[in-house]
């Protein structure tokens, strides 16, 4: 095992930043290629897949992932091939850069499940799919150099003083686009010290800083050769830069490098380049004990900052880990709560000191602290946001793969990228997302010549868009194709038993729609590789509630359908009205309150076991917490006023018997299951000022306890449900 191995053993700290800029990799990876699948001539496209693909292949080999690195080295092989004109675009070379950005995909998301924390090699066993692609790559590469032997004459390059280099038309191309640009066009030839142990180790270095500076055209002799043990650490650079050659040059010379020459390109026809050894050693230089070598610690050291060099972004930006900010909100949370305290004690305080000058101090202070905590909190609140486009720009190689199998034309429009939602609602929208855009490829949208027929555009459209609204986002899934057909789900909802058709003739369109999120449902006849096992928007419908959202379709048959998802923007803060339940408090989060009434207890009635009032002309269904959550039962007196808080969800309503509304308050959610267990019903708890646990109501949960009232069947229970429902 080699230095570098080791160091991936000992360094597992920066594996959790490898995997976040593979992330990001990986996604500019499939972006790129899309791209150049329309446009096989973008030069900038191409040279950012090389960049990727060798910024992989340093960083997974600086952390012990060799085999994912030597992938990365041929991809990175095959696309230096590409940039000099010895390979074009070819649809097979495409395929193959697909297949191995989703390697590098499944490569990551295994190193992902394992804990980076756990001590022991970082380094994964080779697995089917890497072998598979990486023959493809050799391959190719191999099939490359044939024709490049069958084209080459054969010359001894530096048996002349100055050789000529010729350039291909890629390149004489970019050198001139960057010199109308205003930029300066350089070959450099750089010497590494013939003491240097590492000499490949040294050149990687420097070009990392010639890549800061600029953009490398072409590396002479190429990585590969590097490699070898033959190579002598003499190497050139055509590189395109707006500082001059004297900043180049001084940036370029440091330890160890032996002698750097530059000279500027003005006509790409005319450069001559001379890899012979520059200036020679003095006289028992080489033989010097005392020069700069490099001991192992040193080479150690050497490596540890080439890692570096390829793990850590700019430093204008620095990566926070995500429990970090979760620690930091938690603080945040506490501040709030301890600022409330001290105003508790501060209107203690009032009645003791009101005309004192200790309580007019004693109140600025306070208020400067609230207006410092609630600046702290937003900022806090802001650094777990992040763009939808995260989510987004992965849905372009999803529908391109899909379109592919579906042999259909489809093209997909991203709106509202840059709309932020909280970091754990990014990591939970993906899965219900990609359901929707694939039932939008396999059941929306037609094939091309079915458009045609029907007198529609060739390509359908997929829109995924995203935009705020007060507190909430609103995100759509929207295609132009053939729509929900009603009638199937019907059909459907009948067959299998989920409805009469009694019960389903007084149900309207929407309320018909509602069936397609049931789990295992599905109008398609035939099973395959998208969809037809009834599994997906079941789990979009779980998911989204769970994330304290919802769901609703709009549709027009023949024309499409749209999925429109609400969401909180962030999870972290809920802004709720407290209520009193004999002496216990809980939080009922203001988004699902629809308004407050006083009715005497006699106008509450029981239809089938559950109690109901009438409101407006509609049965309105309640629960009473305090028997729900094992309170006091308060004064059961027939003439005693009751107070109902009608909330609201997903279109239905839902009265909720209380004791007495307490105010408005700002709280800190925090999960019961860490600290006790879930219990039906409250979605976490708070902590107030003055000590007092409350707990928040969640009124999803809440709504589904009448939904699915006990000891009835399916047919009964929706056709209650049907009976009970009222305009939200």
């Amino acid at each position: 095992m080699n230095n570098l191995e080791k160091m991936g053993e000992s360094n597992n700290e920066y594996i959790t930043i490898f995997l976040e800029e593979a992330k990001e990799y990986i996604n500019t990876l499939n972006e790129c290629l899309m791209m150049m699948e329309k446009d096989k001539g973008n030069k900038r496209i191409v040279d950012k897949i090389f960049r990727i693909a060798h910024t992989i292949k340093s960083s997974a080999a600086s952390i012990g992932y060799n085999d994912l690195s030597a992938l990365s080295h041929q991809a990175e092989d095959l696309m230096t091939k590409v940039r000099s004109g010895e390979a074009g675009l070819t649809p097979e070379i495409i395929d193959i850069l697909f297949e191995y950005t989703d390697t590098v995909n499944l490569y990551v998301e295994s190193i992902r499940k394992k804990d980076p924390a756990t001590p022991g090699t970082p380094e994964m066993p080779v697995t089917p799919d890497i072998r598979n692609v990486k023959k493809k790559l050799e391959k190719e590469l191999a099939h490359l150099q044939e024709k490049k032997e069958e084209k080459t004459v054969t010359t001894d390059p530096v048996a002349e003083e100055g050789c000529p280099l010729v350039l291909v038309e890629y390149e004489k191309r970019t050198i001139m686009e960057e010199k109308k640009q205003g930029k300066n066009v350089f070959l450099l030839t750089v010497a590494v010290d013939p003491r240097e142990q590492i000499k490949w180790l040294r050149t990687e270095l420097i070009l990392n800083k010639l890549n800061e500076m600029g953009e490398i055209i072409r590396i002479i002799p190429d990585k590969e050769e590097m490699l070898k043990n033959t190579y002598e650490g003499i190497f050139s650079v055509i590189l395109t830069s707006s500082l001059d050659a004297d900043a180049v040059a001084g940036k370029v010379k440091a330890d160890l490098i032996w002698e750097v020459r530059i000279a500027t390109i003005n006509d790409p026809e005319k450069v001559r380049i001379n890899n012979k050894p520059l200036r020679p050693f003095e006289n028992g230089e080489k033989e010097k004990e005392t020069g700069n070598y490099l001991s192992r610690d040193e080479a150690e050291t050497l490596m540890n900052q080439a890692k570096k060099i390829n793990v850590i972004t700019s430093l204008d930006t620095i990566r926070v880990p995500v429990n970090k900010l979760d620690n930091l909100m938690n603080l945040v949370g506490e501040l709030l709560i301890t600022n409330s305290g001290l105003k508790e004690v501060e209107k203690q305080v009032k009645g003791l000191l009101k005309k004192n000058i200790v309580y007019s101090r004693m109140n600025f202070i306070t208020d400067k602290l609230a207006n410092i905590s609630s600046e702290l909190q937003s900022n806090v609140m802001n650094m777990r946001m992040l763009p939808i486009a995260y989510v987004f720009t992965q849905f372009h190689r999803v529908v391109h793969d899909l379109a592919k199998e579906q042999n259909k034309q489809i093209e997909l429009v991203l709106k509202g990228e840059d709309t932020e939602l909280d970091k754990k609602v990014i990591d939970e929208i993906g899965a219900p997302l990609t359901h929707l855009v694939r039932n939008s490829v396999d059941h929306g949208l037609e094939t091309m010549e079915e458009r045609i027929k029907n007198k529609k555009p060739a390509v359908g459209t997929i829109t995924l868009s995203a935009m705020s609204e007060g507190n909430h986002i609103i995100l759509s899934v929207k295609d132009d194709g053939k729509g929900v057909d009603i009638e199937k789900v019907k059909e459907t909802a009948l067959a299998k038993g989920l409805i009469s058709r009694e019960e389903l003739s007084v149900l309207n369109d929407e309320e018909v729609m509602k069936f397609i999120f049931k789990p295992g449902f599905s109008t398609k006849e035939t099973v395959s590789t998208i969809s037809g096992r009834g599994v997906g928007l079941d789990v979009v419908y779980n998911t989204i509630t769970n994330l304290g959202g919802t769901v609703r379709i709009r549709n027009e048959k023949g024309q499409g359908s749209e999925f429109i998802i609400l969401l909180p923007l962030t999870l972290a803060v809920t802004a709720g009205i407290l209520v009193r339940l004999n002496t216990s408090l809980y939080a009922i989060p203001i988004a699902n309150i629809k308004e407050c009434i006083k009715i005497k207890r006699k106008d509450i009635q029981t239809i089938n076991g559950k109690y109901v009032i009438k409101l407006r002309e509609h049965i309105l269904p309640l629960i009473n917490l305090c028997e729900m959550f094992e309170e006091t039962l308060p004064d059961t007196r027939e003439n005693k006023e009751t107070t109902i808080m009608v909330v609201h969800y997903q279109g239905r309503v839902l009265g909720l018997v209380i004791d007495q509304i307490m105010g408005e308050q700002e709280i800190v959610l925090k999960p019961l299951e860490k600290n006790y267990k879930n219990i039906k019903g409250l979605a976490g708890a708070a902590i107030l000022g003055d000590g007092r646990i409350v707990l928040v109501l969640d009124v999803a949960i809440l709504m589904g306890l009448v939904k699915e009232p006990k000891n009835k069947s399916l047919s009964t229970a929706q056709k209650e449900e049907h009976r009970e429902r009222i305009p939200a």
